[in-house]
């Protein structure tokens, strides 16, 4: 089940001052307390940012993946080899990829 689709923004919705979480189409997420106190404001804040925080921790995961993917395809070249050439060189190039993407998913 995927999440209210984001940016969520904190509101002051009734007369009460609730600080309340609303969706990036307008729909309640949830109430976090009341303005004034600064604990609840706090969560508040924190709460609004769980999309962007999601996303971003997507990105780096995917991020880390690549970079797992580039150690292990770089580790046969830790050592001298006496591979045939042509086989280093298509293996090099696949590195070469995979470090491209890297670059990409950082970006």
């Amino acid at each position: 089940m995927a999440h209210t689709p984001g940016p969520w923004r904190v509101s002051l919705l009734d007369e009460h001052d609730s600080l309340t979480i609303l969706g990036g189409d307008g729909s309640y997420v949830g109430l976090a307390g009341i303005r004034g106190d600064g604990q609840a404001e706090a969560n508040a804040r924190l709460i609004a940012a769980a999309p962007e925080m999601a996303a971003e921790r997507d990105r780096l995961r995917a991020a880390l993946e690549l970079i797992i993917d580039c150690e292990a395809l770089a580790e046969p070249f830790a050592a001298p080899s006496r591979r045939d050439p042509d086989e280093e060189s298509l293996r090099l190039q696949r590195i070469e990829v995979v470090l491209d993407a890297g670059r990409r998913a950082l970006a």
